[in-house]
């Protein structure tokens, strides 16, 4: 019989090529963003500061550039995080002079205003569907829900209404038309004559557009229409791809999706969205049609005229087909209570809302992807190349425009709610104002989300675990800090029964710990944090990896093949299982593969740590 020597079994457990890191965060969820030790709060501080130079210092700095247009928006933003309540502390709100002077609602704006959500709508629709749909009802094609799409379909054209799923139009991959009937360029260009005293045909001309008569679009042509006019209309436009094919954001397909969530539950849409979400969660300020009484239209930010020939309104008619696109109205407060929720997973099972935020399908771009319907914008930290996935949904309708950002990792995110009213004859800029703010928010808000779960995890792991009993032997594992251009905890020194752990099983690179499966019981009196080991640096493509595109599956992102390589009796020696006390701080931690439990060495005068305010401060690590 051959004995195995500690070399040899190195080199079968070892992997060729470069390991990377895990999609997801190195460390626990940060559980402080909002005292004032937190990089949280700092960074929320920083960027506000930025704000107000800007909007109410008139101060064009080096900041401040870029924001120009800002000062004629009104919004509010807010933070929320599942670990820390007062995070919701942590708002900025301007109102610029329409709002100050407008002639309906509110002349300020705090967490309680009432604005249009515009888009942030279909996420709501979506997780409308989700809690109330089967799986085998978002399969089902549309012909089975909507049984008139079947008939006097005229255009030869048409979409294939029976390979077209609700899941398809949930995920954008319909490829339906983005807008519809209802906001075709023909009415605009009607609309745009009406306000401008011109002939409509002059302006064709202008336009180099062929005369057409309104009826050629159906029977829908404004938005009080009826829903049997709307889909009397729906039934016919061409399509632009090929059901599958390629994401293409439609507003449309939205327009349909609640159409079939309404018709499955036999709610119209006012009493669809309050029962299934807005009552469930305390979402008081939300409504599918607009508030036109007091008390809640003083709360509400009327930025649109109140009728008329070139807008909408602010109130639509009751429960018309283009609520579940973008007519829902809602708070930022009320907004956070609908991202805390999903993160909770407080109205369906957390596999289910784990299956839910994820991508549907690539964009042509490497750091953006399409769920059902989170617009995932891949941030990739500059620092380290490390991505992380912010799961959105972005409003940008009309007078009014919004965002809902989501970032698993860290069990946080923000809320965000603008209104602006422009002519359709003029420049339309509150969009790309509202990005500008967007901007400069995600990158002060998710590197300090990084550096504090970073400095988290240092407090709450770093130190020397040594055995409970002599039954150990000699063995200890020495947890060090991290580094913030390679994250992970870093298993500085690993002895097992008097065997150097990482010279024989992971030389080279050092052996970092990046989070695998996060506390499932936070605040138990115990409970268990297990984290991977990985050796090397992330790449964000291969071009950055510099090799080439099959070389690159391997070396810019080999984690996710080779996560588990190393296994003895049917447990990985990457596997590090920490057990954690009810303020998040480790006790002891096992080795899967050794078998091996050490407990957490106490430091000189205690555990080194003192409580202040419910949360724990280690001396000496708050600039980590």
């Amino acid at each position: 019989m051959r004995f195995l020597t500690t070399t040899s079994i190195a080199l079968a457990f070892s992997l060729h090529g470069t390991n990377a890191d895990f999609l997801g965060s190195a460390y626990p969820p940060p559980r402080d963003l909002s005292s004032p030790q937190s990089h949280v709060q700092a960074a929320w501080s920083n960027v506000s500061a930025i704000f107000d130079d800007y909007l109410h210092e008139s101060l064009n700095t080096t900041a401040t550039r870029g924001l120009l247009g800002i000062e004629n928006v009104t919004w509010s933003a807010g933070l929320f995080s599942l670990h820390d309540p007062d995070a919701g502390q942590l708002q900025y709100h301007y109102v610029a002079p329409q709002i100050a002077n407008a002639e309906l609602g509110t002349h300020k704006v705090d967490g309680d205003s009432i604005y249009r959500a515009a888009s942030v709508s279909k996420l709501i629709t979506v997780f409308a569907g989700l809690l109330t749909l089967t799986e085998a009802d978002w399969q089902r094609s549309l012909t089975d829900i909507i049984p008139e799409f079947a008939i006097d379909v005229t255009n030869p054209h048409a979409p294939s209404w029976d390979e077209i799923t609700p899941r398809m139009l949930a995920t954008q991959l319909s490829g339906l038309q983005s807008i519809g009937a209802i906001g075709d360029g023909l009415l605009q260009l009607e609309a745009v004559a009406l306000a401008t005293n011109t002939s409509l045909a002059d302006l064709l001309v202008i336009s180099g557009l062929p005369q057409l008569p309104s009826n050629v679009l159906g029977p829908c042509i404004t938005i009080d229409c009826t829903v049997p006019d709307w889909v009397a209309s729906a039934k016919n436009p061409s399509p632009v791809f090929l059901p599958a094919t390629a994401p293409a954001y439609s507003n449309f397909g939205f327009l349909l999706l609640g159409l079939v969530i309404s018709r499955i539950t036999g709610k119209p849409y006012d009493v669809l969205y309050s029962d299934t979400i807005f009552a469930s969660l305390n979402m008081t300020s939300s409504f599918a049609n607009a508030p036109v009484s007091e008390p809640l239209l003083s709360l509400s930010v009327v930025a649109e005229p109140p009728g008329g020939n070139l807008s909408i309104g602010w109130s639509y008619p009751d429960n018309n087909p283009t609520i579940p696109s973008g007519g829902l109205l809602s708070t930022i407060n009320d907004l956070s209570k609908l991202g805390l929720a999903i993160l909770n997973s407080t109205l369906m099972s957390p596999m289910m809302t784990r299956a839910w935020m994820k991508p549907a399908t690539h964009t042509a771009s490497l750091s953006y992807s399409v769920g059902a319907p989170w617009e995932i914008t891949r941030y990739i930290h500059p620092s380290s190349g490390k991505v992380t996935d912010v799961y959105t949904k972005l409003g940008d309708s009309g007078a009014y425009g919004g965002l809902l950002a989501l970032i698993p990792e860290y069990d946080a995110g923000f809320s965000f709610l603008n209104a602006y009213y422009e002519t359709p004859i003029g420049p339309q800029t509150r969009g790309a104002s509202a990005l500008r703010i967007l901007d400069h928010i995600l990158e002060a808000l998710v590197p300090a989300l990084e550096s504090q779960a970073r400095a988290e995890a240092t407090r709450d792991y770093i130190g020397t675990y040594i055995p409970s009993s002599d039954a150990e032997g000699n063995s200890t594992i020495v947890i060090s800090a991290p580094n913030a251009s390679a994250p992970g905890l870093v298993v500085q020194s690993w002895i097992s029964n008097s065997t150097d752990m990482l010279a024989s099983y992971f030389p080279g690179a050092p052996l970092r710990l990046q989070l695998a499966i996060p506390n499932q019981t936070p605040g138990a009196a115990t409970s268990e944090v297990t984290f991977q080991a990985t050796q090397f640096k992330q790449w964000k493509t291969y071009a950055a990896a510099d090799v080439g595109p099959m070389t690159g599956f391997y070396d810019s992102d080999l984690g996710w093949l080779a996560y588990d390589g190393d296994r003895y009796g049917g447990e990985g020696l990457r596997t590090f299982r920490f057990e954690i006390d009810a303020e998040g701080c480790a006790v002891d931690v096992t080795n899967a593969g050794t078998r091996s439990t050490l407990k957490r060495e106490e430091r000189s005068g205690g555990d080194g740590y003192r409580r202040s305010a419910g949360r724990y401060i280690l001396e000496g690590l708050r600039n980590v």
